[in-house]
């Protein structure tokens, strides 16, 4: 099984134990954002950063065409950010491959974290990598925080 669908979860569940039987869409968007922001950054605060990016991957994952997500994670996005940056650490760090390239061909990759991992060769540091990806800083965070959770990248 997949660290990240493990560890998701357990979060989940977590965070739908209290939750009232009857919930509109928008109520159960807002309680579970708020909620998964708020464990994610008590989680960085306690060092546990694995448990605190899972958090904020649910959040981002939560409902993300609606109106009302878009504004909790804009509002949120210092949150967001302390979280990938503390897991991440030292962004001077050159990221290698854990596994090789043949054996990743099961692994859930999107398509932006496969485009991140093609420029993992062994020179580039996080912060390059950040850098050359093209996509917004928020983003690239995600997707590298992902590829560190699956075990693909060290």
């Amino acid at each position: 099984m997949d660290p990240i669908d493990a560890r998701s979860a357990e979060i989940l569940d977590q965070i739908d134990g209290g939750a009232p039987a009857i919930e509109t869409r928008e109520e159960r968007t807002r309680r579970r954002i708020t909620a998964l922001l708020e464990r994610a950054a008590a989680w960085g605060r306690d060092a546990d950063v694995e448990r605190a990016v899972t958090a904020v991957d649910l959040a981002l994952s939560e409902d993300p065409n609606s109106a009302l997500a878009q504004k909790l994670i804009h509002r949120n996005r210092e949150t967001i950010m302390t979280a990938f940056q503390s897991f991440l650490g030292d962004l001077q760090r050159t990221p290698s491959l854990a596994r090789p390239l043949h054996e990743l061909g099961s692994a859930p990759i999107s398509p932006r974290a496969a485009f991140l991992l093609s420029r993992v060769d062994g020179t580039l540091s996080l912060d390059e990598i950040l850098d050359v990806s093209g996509m917004p800083r928020l983003e690239a965070y995600r997707y590298l925080c992902q590829l560190f959770l699956r075990g693909i990248l060290r």
